[in-house]
């Protein structure tokens, strides 16, 4: 998950760095899947995912980014969508 803080973008033959400090990051809670999924963009540059399998490979700087619907909307940072989830997944199993 973090690894996109290393790695960056690939685009025209080279990486472009990105940080959580970058401005066009962009994270997009995905409404169309069944599970939970957090998508992040920079840009147009589709980067990464955070789902319930891999939140716990997140570096704490991207567990508290800001979170959009994909009409703009803002839901919440990333750490308290995903404690929803939790609480929500949590309510399944034992009702």
């Amino acid at each position: 998950m973090s690894n996109f803080l290393k790695t960056g973008i690939y685009t025209n033959g080279c990486i472009i760095p990105v940080t959580t400090e970058d401005p066009s990051l962009l994270l997009i809670l995905d409404e169309f899947t069944e599970n939970f999924r957090i998508n992040i963009y920079c840009g147009q540059s589709y980067i990464d995912s955070i789902t319930m399998n891999n939140f716990r490979e997140m570096c704490n700087n991207v567990s508290s980014l800001p979170v959009q619907s994909r009409h703009g909307e803002y839901l919440g940072n990333v750490w308290s969508l995903i404690n929803e989830q939790m609480y929500y997944d949590y309510l399944k199993i034992h009702s």
